[in-house]
């Protein structure tokens, strides 16, 4: 489980670089926008179609690194009221039920790429067609899937070697 772990996030890393590199284009659509505006007096007109597009790929892109990376934003009131155990396994069921959320979101994502391969469809202004955006976002979730799996793995490690460390310390078992 520890090579899938590393395969895993060596994935996630390389989606947060490609996150970052779309971040880098959303500034210069910005600059471009900017300048266009303010120095020509002729605004772009497709520069929000982009924007909302590349904003909805690095969240998807860069969720698994965030999440392996405990980067994102963590409510601890319930588990620093509890053992280290029993907060370990609250983290050990909430990667379960996010790994099922994942799982829903790949397999309607697949659903919706199909649809739009049929119907032919693209975004308004620009017509980008919309299949390689929706395959970008199912392969995120997939990464996301796979990080939470490996993040209940090692939270119910953890749980269970806290566990028997208790054993341990408990008088009269030997």
């Amino acid at each position: 489980m520890k090579r899938v772990a590393a395969i895993i996030d060596k994935i996630s890393s390389s989606f947060r670089w490609l996150a970052i590199a779309i971040m880098v284009f959303m500034v210069v659509i910005i600059v471009i926008e900017v300048t266009s505006r303010y120095a020509f007096r002729s605004p772009v007109n497709w520069e929000i179609e982009m924007l909302e597009t590349a904003q909805a790929l690095i969240a998807a892109l860069a969720a698994a690194w965030v999440l392996l990376e405990e980067r994102h934003i963590l409510v601890s009131m319930v588990p620093s009221h509890l053992s280290p155990r029993k907060a370990d396994l609250m983290y050990f069921v909430g990667s379960i039920i996010g790994a099922i959320w994942c799982a829903v979101m790949v397999w309607t994502g697949w659903i919706m790429i199909q649809r739009s391969i049929n119907l032919h469809e693209a975004t308004e202004l620009l017509r980008i067609p919309f299949p390689p955006i929706r395959i970008v976002f199912v392969f995120g979730f997939l990464i996301f899937m796979l990080a939470f799996i490996s993040r209940s793995y090692k939270y119910y490690h953890s749980a269970m070697s806290h566990s028997s460390n208790q054993q341990e310390e408990l008088p009269g078992h030997d």
